[in-house]
Parts: structure tokens; C-alpha cells; sequence
């Protein structure tokens, strides 16, 4: 959806549903010199991400190695080990956090020019693009409006052989 002309589209609609401004609508041109610099504004947010992603991960007892039949040691003892077990995973993750930012940064980096739009969230990047022109993406609300308004070019083919398929199977 970071198409240009979508967003242009988009914008003009919003405003004609009640989020008018007196600004000119912006040109294609515009837009896609505000994706640019929103994109850049979310690349560290981005790293951030992916390190949350990489570290922070649940980190549950084991319910079934604490009432293990066959175990004799008493029930305080098999708590206690499986929360030991639990701390050290996330001891561990901690530990691993200055190496997983240098990583995940230096990822970013590498594929940055490439995929600077894939790489960012998505919804926040429109959110900042539409705020510069006086109105909002909400990704709950506005997902499907976006969506109605892209030319069949602008649908992922990935995306148009699904749909395909759905419409072949209910036929």
C-alpha cells in the first residue's frame, strides 16, 4: 500500500469524510518525498523492534516437568527449579541484548536502500505521512478503505492468486 497515488487517493476521500483542511491536496511528488523522511524517522524504531522480537520472548515454567509422576523431589523443589530455569532464560536474553542491537542494527543497515518500506511498520509510516496532510490511518478503521481504492497493478500477486483461488473454490 505505499504506493503514491493510493495515498493521494486516500488523503483526498479522508478529507471529503469530514477530515477537511484548506490545504491543497499534495502530489504524488510530495507524498512520496514525506514517505521517504517518515521512513527514515521510523529506522530506529525498526532496529528496536526486531531486537524486542529476537529477545523478549515468553518465558514459561514447564507445567509438565513440574508435576512429573515420577518425580520425588517435593513440589517447592520442582518450582523452584523450573523458576532457576526461567530467570536464566531471561538472564541469558539479557545478556545477549548489546550483541542482538548490533546485529539486528547492522541488518537494517545492509537492507536499508532496498527495503527501507518493508523493513518499517507499515501502518505508523502511513499514519506519518497522512498526519503531514491534516489527516489520520488508522490501521483497525482504514485498512479496508486503502484497500478498496488500489488498482488491480497495485494488488501483490501473491495477493491477487489467494483471492483467485477463494473465488474458484466458492464458484
Amino acid at each position: 500500500m505505499i504506493s503514491p497515488r493510493l495515498i493521494r487517493e486516500f488523503i483526498s476521500e479522508k478529507r471529503e469524510l469530514g477530515e477537511k483542511t484548506a490545504d491543497p491536496l499534495p502530489t504524488e511528488e510530495d507524498i512520496s518525498e514525506e514517505l521517504q523522511t517518515a521512513s527514515e524517522a521510523l529506522k530506529q524504531f525498526a532496529i528496536d523492534k526486531r531486537v524486542v522480537k529476537a529477545l523478549c520472548k515468553p518465558a514459561y515454567p514447564s507445567h509438565k516437568k513440574i508435576f512429573t509422576p515420577t518425580s520425588a523431589d517435593a513440589i517447592t523443589a520442582r518450582v523452584s527449579q523450573e523458576l532457576e530455569r526461567v530467570v536464566n532464560e531471561l538472564q541469558s536474553a539479557k545478556a545477549r541484548l548489546p550483541d542482538e542491537l548490533t546485529a539486528q542494527t547492522e541488518l537494517v543497515n545492509r537492507r536499508w536502500e532496498a527495503d527501507k518500506f518493508a523493513l518499517v511498520p507499515g501502518d505508523m509510516l502511513l499514519d506519518l505521512v497522512c498526519q503531514k496532510y491534516g489527516v489520520r490511518f488508522k490501521k483497525e478503521r482504514d485498512s479496508a478503505r486503502m484497500a478498496a481504492l488500489m488498482t488491480e497493478a497495485e494488488i501483490d500477486r501473491t495477493v491477487k492468486e489467494i483471492i483467485r483461488e477463494i473465488g474458484a473454490a466458492s464458484a
